[in-house]
């Protein structure tokens, strides 16, 4: 054993499995940013004084900013190439097929979330720490979600029938194929996710436009074909995720350090991280799906169609609050100290507000001519439900936003008490809105969910961090300041 691997495993040994520890040593990878990697072993970031602690400073500032900004336009060129397929969807299978379509890939899409057990999280924070040990981590990571995958294919294909009760029958033996698609989404986002580990993000950001990439030229090519379209698309999209393995092993060769092997050290931290990150994640990813898994089983495909597409718009509304929770958790936690990470976290909060909040509206404008023009006539009863899922998705985005503070602040529990909170609200509005009100139930249950979401993040970082509302939400003249001349340097 080389002496790097000895130090890495007892740096391993000596890991405290509490959320907060978890949290806490995620200001390596803003010490990393830096530089410094022996401040990041040690997980304290220290800017120094004079010239040279005010040019790291500056240098630190620069680094976040430029994370900001490089995820902020690859967040934009994601939704571009999202409202791109959801019009070709919309466009070339109508109502009822890309319903056919969304409850295909619905609950494949859902065991791939929510079945991982937090290691593609794990991952990305041990992969961060022991730079050296990449390779190991990722390898040893990859072996345990491709062990996990054959359960889940055949729990899938077992329950789908239950499922998709409101399904046509091809459909339903359809998402049981596509149960296959699993294990391979499982490698190609371990493959991507390492990159985030390594604080690689303009490679992380370029190639995670790969998939919704293929997936829009699979859309084109489905454009001769008068038949199957449905199934052409689904098992397209399929192809060109197992082409991306390729992209993958490129990453795990080329990008890591360190050799390759099943390592048995990194086995019990890496289950016990995922599954404090996945009792965190899982009711947000519960309460982000729960409305189209019971669309898909008990309405018409139609409804699912026409709601997806509400989804596909609504989410226009996210890339910039989406960039800044992507380097938020780092940026806190490599505060030096509560007072700093507070500051932070209320100057970049008054911006994703502010900024939210006028997207949502200009949305809220162009949705029923929008809507029209790019989906067709034929979705234009969708409007009314896209309306409110546009308001949801503002809420959304804020939460995510505020979910990752709280992490970075150390206080990740708070988040999943929040989401828990909104999941309470989820389940029975749903049981009393969707047979009522049918897909515009199912919106303003999702509406009323994260908004009670949002209320519960807010108030706990008034009650436990003593932020205030205001300094949360309303702009200062500061902040106005501070965008023109970052957005001058850049220029």
């Amino acid at each position: 054993m080389t002496r790097g691997e000895t130090v890495g495993a007892r740096s391993v040994a000596k890991f405290r499995y509490s959320a907060r520890g978890l949290v806490a040593r995620l200001s390596t990878l803003a010490s990393l940013e830096h530089g410094n990697l022996g401040e990041a072993r040690s997980g304290k970031v220290r800017y120094g004084s004079g010239k040279i602690g005010r040019f790291r400073l500056a240098h630190a500032k620069r680094v976040v900013s430029s994370q900001v900004g490089t995820t902020a336009v690859a967040n934009l060129c994601l939704m571009g190439l999202g409202l791109l397929t959801g019009t070709l969807g919309a466009r070339l299978l109508g109502p009822s097929g890309r319903g056919q379509l969304a409850a295909i890939q619905l609950w494949p899409m859902t065991a791939v979330a929510l079945g991982s057990g937090g290691l593609q999280e794990a991952m990305v924070y041990y992969c961060g720490r022991h730079r050296e040990q990449s390779r190991r981590i990722a390898t040893t990571s990859i072996v345990l979600l491709l062990a996990i995958s054959p359960v889940l294919m055949v729990l899938g294909y077992l329950v789908m029938p239950r499922l998709l009760a409101a399904e046509p029958a091809t459909v339903v033996r359809q998402a049981q194929l596509y149960m296959v698609i699993v294990p391979v989404l499982f490698v190609v986002f371990a493959g991507l996710n390492v990159l985030r580990a390594l604080s690689d993000f303009r490679v992380w950001n370029s190639l995670r436009l790969a998939l919704p990439a293929g997936y829009a030229c699979v859309l084109l090519f489905a454009i001769p074909m008068h038949a199957h379209r449905v199934t052409w698309v689904a098992f397209g999209y399929f192809g060109w995720a197992a082409v991306l393995l390729i992209l993958a092993v490129w990453i795990f060769r080329h990008r890591l350090h360190g050799t390759a092997g099943f390592d048995t050290r990194y086995v019990r931290p890496l289950t016990r991280c995922g599954a404090l990150s996945v009792s965190a994640n899982a009711p947000a990813s519960l309460n982000q799906r729960l409305d189209q898994m019971v669309i898909g089983a008990f309405l018409p495909p139609r409804l699912l169609g026409l709601y997806a597409v509400g989804v596909t718009w609504s989410m226009a509304v996210t890339p910039l609050s989406n960039a800044f929770s992507q380097v938020i958790l780092p940026r806190l936690a490599g505060a030096h100290d509560a007072r700093e990470a507070g500051e932070r976290l209320c100057r970049a909060s008054r911006v994703v507000a502010a900024a939210t909040g006028v997207v949502a509206l200009v949305l809220l404008a162009v949705s029923p001519v929008a809507v029209r023009l790019l989906f067709g006539p034929a979705f234009v009863p969708a409007i009314p439900t896209t309306l409110v899922l546009v308001l949801a998705a503002a809420l959304f985005g804020m939460n995510t936003f505020y979910e990752e503070a709280l992490r970075g602040l150390g206080r990740p529990g708070l988040a999943a008490t929040a989401e828990f909170a909104g999941l309470f609200v989820t389940v029975p509005a749903l049981y009393l809105l969707l047979p009522r009100a049918g897909i515009l139930g199912a919106a303003i249950a999702s509406f009323l969910a994260y908004g009670t979401v949002l209320g519960a993040l807010v108030g706990l970082l008034w009650t436990r961090a003593g932020l205030r509302p205001g300094r949360l939400f309303v702009m200062h003249m500061s902040d106005t300041r501070e965008l023109i001349s970052r957005g001058q340097s850049d220029v």
